[in-house]
């Protein structure tokens, strides 16, 4: 990550949870330690741990709600010392309602001279559109690998028919994703699912359950009841 994202208030920062929080810290570490994010001094230390002053960490319990902005905005409204910055970082931005992002947005917008935002999500398209425009946005992850580009539980899914329960049942025993991948592939049903919610008007509702499964964690050891039940909802309506 460049030092040049500091002169910007406010970045989303597209990847994998722990891809970003890891390029996040490291980014952190280079700025506020003094000998340029060495990773094993007390500085450096603390902004692993999530503890150093100068960072607010913020996380969501399930849904952002006002009263878990509120250390942003019990910090920002104290001025900086020249040359001082203080770090806002949203961990899973897409779990922002609407009335928790329109209260962040003026925070976002116009902040005091050194408060610099990070939010951090693997689903930016879920971010209110308003807030989206006040950012600049950064793609941190790795592409997508070809052989999870080609995954056979794509084929079945996004398919104008998803075809045998046996052979779903089948290749979801032999492919078994974790929830990592089940996280990937869902993503990339998503994007084919968006591009076609215009066909059929009960497309957008396979694209508003995709929204609401992966804009929660998949608890682990779940993955395989994720897609047993994504397909017995599709087959309602493909």
């Amino acid at each position: 990550m460049d030092r040049s994202l500091l002169i910007n208030p406010a970045h989303i920062l597209v990847g994998r949870s722990e891809v970003a929080t890891e390029k996040v810290s490291h980014f952190l570490q280079t700025i506020l330690c003094p000998d340029t994010g060495c990773t094993q001094c007390m500085i450096c230390k603390n902004i692993r741990n999530h503890q150093h002053h100068a960072i607010t960490w913020v996380s969501p319990t399930k849904w952002y709600t006002n009263e878990e902005l509120e250390p942003i905005f019990d910090r920002i409204v104290f001025c900086l010392e020249p040359s001082a910055y203080h770090f806002f970082v949203l961990l899973h931005a897409e779990r922002l309602l609407p009335a928790a992002a329109n209260m962040l947005l003026k925070s976002i917008e116009e902040p005091p001279a050194g408060y610099i935002f990070f939010l951090l999500t693997h689903q930016p398209a879920l971010l209110l559109p308003t807030v989206r425009s006040r950012c600049i946005v950064t793609h941190i992850d790795q592409p997508v690998p070809i052989a999870t580009q080609t995954h056979q539980l794509l084929t079945i899914f996004n398919a104008p028919t998803l075809g045998n329960p046996h052979t779903f049942l089948t290749i979801l025993d032999k492919t078994n994703p974790s929830e990592q991948e089940t996280t990937v592939l869902l993503e990339l049903i998503l994007h084919h699912w968006q591009m076609r919610r215009h066909d059929n008007p009960s497309y957008q509702r396979i694209v508003q359950k995709i929204h609401t499964i992966i804009s929660q964690p998949i608890p682990s050891g779940s993955g395989k009841l994720v897609w047993k039940n994504l397909y017995l909802f599709m087959s309602n309506f493909v």
